[in-house]
Formats: C-alpha cells, sequence, structure tokens
C-alpha cells in the first residue's frame, strides 16, 4: 500500500503554479522597426524582475524587457510591466501605462539615428506563454507605431513614426 501512495504522490507532483509555455515559434530575432526605408531587426530579448516601475499600492514587482538591435551596439527596445500578475496573454494597449511603460527605442540605421519622443506610442504588445519563474522563456509580439525622433548626419531632428511589428522569443536574464 505505501508503494502505491509513492507512486501517485510521484506521479502527481507538486502544485507549483501555472506551468510555463514557452516563446512557441518565435524566433530569436523578429521585431521589426521601420520608417520609410529605414528598417531595424530586434532581438536578444531578455526579462527580469527588476521592480523598474513598481505599481502604487500594491507589491507586486514589476517585469522589464530590453531587445537589443541586431548588429548594433547598445540598448534597442525597453519596456517595463508595473503588473505582471495582470497579463494573460491578450494583447496590451501601448497607452495603458498600468500594464506596460514603453521606456525607450533606439535605432541606428546607417547614418541615421532614431529615439522614442514622449508621446504615447499606440497600438498594441502580446505576451505569448508570460510566465516569470525563473528561467522561464515567453514571446513578445508588437503592432504599433512609436513617436520618435530621427537625426540623420548632421541633419536637424525629425518627428517620425516608427512602425513596429513582428515577434521574438524572450528569455530569463542570466
Amino acid at each position: 500500500m505505501r508503494a502505491w501512495v509513492l507512486l501517485l504522490l510521484c506521479a502527481c507532483g507538486g502544485d507549483s503554479g501555472p506551468s510555463c509555455s514557452g516563446p512557441g515559434d518565435a524566433p530569436a530575432a523578429g521585431v521589426v522597426a521601420s520608417s520609410g526605408s529605414d528598417v531595424a531587426t530586434y532581438g536578444g530579448f531578455a526579462w527580469g524582475e527588476n521592480n523598474d516601475c513598481p505599481a502604487a499600492g500594491t507589491s507586486v514587482i514589476s517585469v522589464t524587457i530590453i531587445g537589443e538591435q541586431v548588429g548594433s551596439a547598445g540598448p534597442g527596445i525597453g519596456l517595463c510591466f508595473p503588473r505582471p500578475d495582470l497579463l494573460d496573454g491578450s494583447p496590451v494597449s501601448l497607452s495603458d501605462t498600468s500594464k506596460v511603460v514603453f521606456v525607450s527605442l533606439t535605432a541606428q540605421v546607417g547614418d541615421c539615428h532614431y529615439t522614442k519622443a514622449s508621446e504615447t506610442p499606440l497600438g498594441t504588445v502580446t505576451l505569448g506563454g508570460f510566465c516569470t519563474q525563473a528561467g522561464a522563456a515567453f514571446s513578445i509580439r508588437f503592432d504599433g507605431g512609436v513617436p520618435a525622433f530621427v537625426q540623420c548626419g548632421s541633419g536637424p531632428n525629425q518627428a517620425v513614426t516608427v512602425t513596429l511589428a513582428g515577434s521574438a522569443a524572450v528569455t530569463a536574464r542570466p
């Protein structure tokens, strides 16, 4: 009888919360930012519970996700999610700062440098298979536009909208 109970306990395992489904078929680098004929690709997305944008009145630890421009040194895209406990795989409006804070967007395309403007981005971000268990991986998908400034060479800053589209895998920071 003891062997049978032990076998059942081992087969069922413990309840450690929801299982993480991973990034699915999201590529390592598949998020594309474009403005006119300028195109930048982002990948290497990593997440961490950094508490960079804590939500007032709660003890939930915020999650930061940073992606890098492929072939460029330095940061590319930075987002912070104040209430990761409210994310359920549904698209989140980039203008809903109670769920996502779009911190930064930078791109270098030829001699043109792009930086996010202070206006609110439009569109959505979706985290597929989102999970904050240690070592978890999931996907990020963008469908929107980000107000930005572009400066090419020594020319003046010009206001543009950078279209953001596509998906990529997100892994845990080491």
